[in-house]
């Protein structure tokens, strides 16, 4: 079967959602702690690419999270990495669990 085909600049969106999830579980969820791992599992079908990622932090509620371009979001400075990976895959969840955070992010073939 043929790879799933992207073009550069959506290949530097998915890379640029994988760092921003990848920094917030070191940074926000691990709390730079050098003892604690982030994990990471993927699958790279034709038909889709599946990232999760997952933390052994606390976790976090998605809905607190503002918007970075509402007033709440631009005052507090924070928050784009989540905007981010929603904005580059199609379907993004965030569960938390006993052992950390895990997020999944899941980039769709574009259908003709």
């Amino acid at each position: 079967e043929q790879a799933m085909e992207l073009s550069e600049e959506e290949f530097a969106d998915i890379k640029l959602a994988i760092d921003e999830a990848l920094i917030n579980a070191a940074k926000h969820g691990n709390k730079r702690d050098p003892k604690k791992h982030v994990f990471i599992h993927y699958q790279v079908t034709p038909e889709k690419i599946f990232i999760s990622i997952k933390d052994e932090g606390s976790g976090f509620i998605r809905q607190e999270i503002p918007n970075p371009l509402s007033d709440e979001g631009l005052q507090k400075g924070s928050g784009r990495g989540v905007f981010i990976m929603e904005g580059f895959f199609d379907e993004v969840s965030f569960a938390n669990t006993p052992d950390g955070c895990e997020v999944t992010m899941i980039k769709n073939r574009k259908t003709l």
